[in-house]
């Protein structure tokens, strides 16, 4: 995993440019790994989420894009636009979408679906100052799970970061 930290801090991080944020943000997470201060999932996604709203790649998450709801919606965040829509309006705009027929030149809409503890942990972690990104709990399973498959999905699509390193911890976590 701190592997993949360093690959994902190389690949946004210009030769000869300054980036004292990301060293910051590095060096703290692998400080969190190293101390098993936090669960590694917990400190992955937060390092992923920052990294993007670093890059200004944050999505728009607070509100869904169709109707402005912010709670108990069963939210999905479309991972190419990069907006958040309540359970309504996903499906109004799948129907939409079906109906208008899909053009080839339109992104396709990668959906990840958000339990709303992930959701307010995603709003948290790329809003909230560096020295207080960990300053939050997501005790329920689910919860964590879809804050760092989210994460993960997001910055794959827009970094376009293939880590080998991040293959390798999910074959030794059971998980590729």
């Amino acid at each position: 995993l701190a592997m993949y930290f360093c690959e994902v801090a190389a690949a946004v991080s210009e030769a000869g440019e300054p980036c004292e944020e990301l060293l910051r943000l590095l060096l703290n997470s692998l400080y969190f790994l190293a101390n098993k201060t936090y669960p590694d999932d917990l400190v992955k996604g937060v390092f992923e989420w920052r990294v993007l709203a670093m890059q200004g790649l944050s999505p728009a998450i607070g509100a869904c894009c169709g109707c402005g709801k912010t709670q108990d919606g069963g939210f999905a965040l479309d991972v190419a636009q990069g907006e958040l829509f309540c359970g309504e309006c996903r499906a109004r705009r799948e129907v939409f979408g079906a109906a208008q027929g899909v053009d080839e030149d339109s992104p396709r809409h990668e959906w990840v679906l958000l339990s709303q503890g992930a959701l307010e942990a995603i709003r948290f972690s790329i809003s909230t100052p560096l020295g207080k990104m960990m300053s939050f709990r997501l005790d329920e399973e689910t919860d964590r799970y879809d804050f760092t498959r989210a994460g993960e999905k997001f910055l794959r699509y827009h970094l376009d970061v293939d880590s080998m390193a991040l293959h390798m911890y999910e074959q030794m976590k059971g998980k590729g």
